[in-house]
C-alpha cells in the first residue's frame, strides 16, 4: 500500500523479494473517461449557453454580468475584478414589514494606491450604467474599491464602499436632472 509519504508497508516474509507497484487498468480507464467528459463539457456548455439558461431561471443575467466584468477589467488602474454579482438584502425596522433591497455589486482591485478612490468608483459606476442603464433591474449599485498587498506571510488591504441608487449615481456623475415644468 502506498502512503502519502511514498512509503511501503511490507510483511517481514517479503523482505528480499522485489516489490512491484501496479495500477489497475480499470482505474486508468475511469480517470481517462472522466477527463474526456470534462474536456467535452466546457465547449458544449458554452454552445448550449448553460450559464444564460441557468441565470434566466434564477432571474440573473450572467452574460451581462460577464460583459460588465470584462469592461471594468479593461479600465485603467483596475488590477482585477474578482466579483460582479447580484444580490438582495432583507431587513425589518422596528418589527415592521420586511423590506427587500436588491443590488448589483462590482468589486475592483486597484493597481497601486488610489489618490481618489471615490472618483475611480464614479468612473466604474458610469461604465456599469452605460452597459446596464437600468442596473439590471436592481435598486442599488455598489462599487467596492480595494487596494493592498498579500505576500503570503503578511497582507494589508484597504476597502472603500460606494452604494447608491441609479438615480443617485446619475446625479453624482452628470448633475441633477432639470425639473420638469408642472402642467
Amino acid at each position: 500500500m502506498i502512503l502519502a509519504a511514498r512509503t511501503f508497508v511490507v510483511r517481514s516474509t517479503s523482505i528480499g523479494r522485489p516489490i512491484v507497484q501496479t495500477i489497475n487498468p480499470v482505474h486508468i480507464a475511469i480517470v481517462a473517461v472522466i477527463f474526456v467528459i470534462t474536456l467535452a463539457a466546457v465547449p458544449v456548455g458554452e454552445r448550449l449557453n448553460w450559464a444564460g439558461r441557468m441565470g434566466s431561471a434564477l432571474g440573473v443575467d450572467f452574460n451581462k454580468l460577464l460583459e460588465i466584468q470584462k469592461k471594468v477589467r479593461a479600465t485603467p488602474n483596475a488590477l482585477s475584478v474578482p466579483a460582479v454579482s447580484e444580490g438582495s438584502s432583507t431587513f425589518m425596522l422596528n418589527g415592521g414589514p420586511a423590506q427587500v433591497t436588491t443590488s448589483v455589486v462590482v468589486t475592483v482591485i486597484y493597481r497601486g494606491r488610489p489618490s481618489d478612490p471615490e472618483g475611480f468608483a464614479d468612473s466604474i459606476a458610469d461604465e456599469v450604467l452605460r452597459l446596464a442603464p437600468d442596473n439590471l433591474g436592481r435598486q442599488r449599485l455598489t462599487i467596492i474599491v480595494r487596494y493592498g498587498f498579500d505576500i503570503g506571510i503578511a497582507s494589508g488591504w484597504r476597502t472603500f464602499n460606494y452604494s447608491h441608487t441609479v438615480v443617485e449615481w446619475r446625479a453624482r456623475l452628470h448633475g441633477p436632472l432639470p425639473e420638469q415644468p408642472s402642467i
